[in-house]
């Protein structure tokens, strides 16, 4: 009988050969140099497994020949070699990934995609036609625009760019109408244009960008008073800016929608 996992680990390992076992109940962990053909075999007697995390990823583009027979696949992770590097030093070369889905038109069941540590050439729009993608995490990487048009991914409900190096959010852009929630917090925004929102947001988190007090008012006050989003979250720079915050939006009027972090010490601005 195959024994079925419902969450597999591969650890891309820089040093070691390939070796296996049971880490977590129903989980296995694979540590290699490569995708050997240990851990594709592995794979292929596995492919009822749901969730699929790759670490030390040191590939140029997406790893469709590791996942392409996982039928059953809901998420999957993909995590840089360089992503503690990056959280520690944000000058630290960022690697690209080529995004190509040719062959997963296999995989629908697969709803959320996780990145950390990459940048792109592009935004990668062709995740769009995966049908039922719903949500997609692009963390701690080197994007520096916000995708332009997003109506393509007709089920997206959750689009998480925080740590990034976006500094501009066009007015035309186009958000899908099912989305509910948008993190683009620890970026570079100076102006965030309020008639992109799309009606059924309703999480919103803004924090740790470089917009002043003025701007972060307005959109506190335009926020509460004219979208759904029953949970925004922004960040106060000091005591005396959260003070100001608090007092200029009614803050106790609308303190179950708002969450106001205060900005860690090690964080600083680039306006």
């Amino acid at each position: 009988m195959t024994k079925s996992f419902n969450h597999i680990i591969i650890l891309l390992s820089i040093i070691g050969a390939v070796s296996c076992g049971t880490t977590l109940e129903n989980s296995y962990s694979s540590r290699g140099k490569t995708f050997g053909n240990d851990t594709i075999s592995v794979l292929k007697k596995t492919e009822k497994i749901k969730i699929l995390t790759i670490e030390n990823y040191t590939y140029q583009e997406f790893p469709n020949h590791v996942i392409n027979k996982l039928t059953q696949l809901e998420e999957i992770t993909i995590i840089s070699r360089k992503w503690g590097e990056i959280l520690y030093n944000r000058n630290t070369e960022i690697d690209t990934l080529e995004i190509n889905i040719s062959g997963l038109d296999s995989l629908t069941q697969l709803n959320t995609i996780n990145f950390s540590g990459f940048t792109f050439n592009s935004f990668p729009y062709e995740l769009g036609l995966l049908e039922n993608l719903e949500t997609l995490n692009i963390w701690l990487g080197g994007l520096q625009e916000f995708p332009e048009d997003l109506s393509g991914f007709k089920n997206l409900k959750t689009l998480r760019l925080s740590d990034n190096e976006i500094m501009r959010i066009s007015n035309s852009v186009v958000l899908p109408n099912t989305l509910k929630e948008l993190n683009i917090s620890s970026n570079k925004l100076t102006h965030f244009p309020l008639e992109i929102i799309p009606e059924n947001l309703t999480k919103l988190d803004l924090s740790l960008n470089n917009f002043n007090l003025d701007k972060k008012i307005e959109l506190i006050l335009y926020i509460m008073n004219k979208t759904k989003i029953d949970k925004l979250i922004v960040d106060a720079r000091s005591s005396e800016e959260m003070r100001k915050i608090k007092h200029l939006v009614d803050y106790k009027k609308f303190k179950k929608r708002i969450k106001i972090i205060k900005t860690p010490a090690n964080i600083t601005y680039s306006i």
